[in-house]
């Protein structure tokens, strides 16, 4: 009798479990990745500096400092980006300082201007959400970021470690005023107008953070495009150096 009654226990509980559902392991991968952001902010010379980025140490002696998350190999081959602008004029300086990061690191990285958008980056809207547009503009930031030049906020996989999205916003706020200079074949000794952020100078070190290449803030680190700083009337961060070369070229080697 006793072993009928386990018999019949069994048969129950066996029972139950095919009647119910059970999730089966990783089931919740099957949807969209739950995507993390990464903040980068860019601040005039001399500000007292904000890091909100994932953590990621220096690499190469300090000269380059890389987080760990990049692009995938398929998807960096083909980084499509569109932009809003105020002045038509900008446009070649986001251009150009894009395809710094190709012609001049030696990767396999490749930006495509993807046409304009009217708006703000989704980053920027509200609370800020992803929606797989790579987007530019220029949006008035001072609020959330005070003193802030530009920002740059970079959607990743936090289980692959991959890009997804990137947004960046050049401020527009007052007392930040833009322009494209035209400057010599050599950035580091040419000049721009003193009293205006040259586009190309700020985008590329934003376009830096693109490929998840941290601010840089020490002395020895200052000639570098990824210093953290930026100024009126610099220009020098258009072209790359030693420790920018040696950063996107360890992640995005050709």
């Amino acid at each position: 009798m006793r072993r009928f009654s386990a018999i019949l226990i069994v048969c129950i509980l066996l029972s139950a479990l095919m009647a119910s559902p059970v999730s089966a392991a990783g089931s919740a991968g099957n949807g969209p990745p739950t995507l993390e952001r990464a903040t980068f902010v860019t601040y005039p010379k001399d500000m007292p500096v904000k890091p909100e980025r994932p953590g990621g140490g220096d690499t190469g002696k300090g000269l380059y400092k890389d987080s760990g998350y990049h692009w995938s190999a398929t998807a960096a081959k083909d980084v499509r980006y569109i932009v809003d602008t105020p002045d038509n004029s900008f446009l070649a300086g986001i251009e150009a300082s894009f395809q710094t990061w190709e012609d001049d690191a030696g990767s396999f990285i490749n930006f495509t201007y993807n046409g304009s958008f009217e708006g703000t980056p989704s980053s920027f809207l509200g609370a800020g959400s992803s929606n797989s547009k790579n987007e530019v503009g220029w949006v008035n930031i001072s609020s959330a970021y005070p003193n802030a030049i530009a920002v740059t906020m970079v959607w990743y996989n936090p289980a692959t470690k991959e890009i997804i999205e990137v947004d960046m916003a050049m401020n527009s706020g007052s007392g930040f005023t833009w322009m494209q200079n035209a400057v010599s074949d050599d950035p580091d000794n040419a000049t721009g107008a003193s009293g205006y952020y040259d586009v190309q100078n700020i985008a590329t070190h934003e376009a830096g953070h693109w490929l998840m290449l941290g601010d840089l803030y020490t002395r020895t680190t200052a000639a570098q495009t990824m210093y953290g700083y930026g100024s009126k009337g610099e220009v020098k961060k258009r072209s790359l150096e030693s420790g920018d070369i040696a950063g996107v070229r360890a992640i995005y080697g050709s």
